[in-house]
């Protein structure tokens, strides 16, 4: 399996965590 690294940022307008994929479109 390919390891998928995924970079955990907080959103300051909503207070919820969203988890950025590089490499791939569309993935927030």
């Amino acid at each position: 399996m390919p390891t998928l690294t995924a970079y955990i940022e907080k959103d300051p307008e909503t207070g919820l965590y969203v988890a950025i994929v590089p490499g791939i479109p569309g993935a927030h």
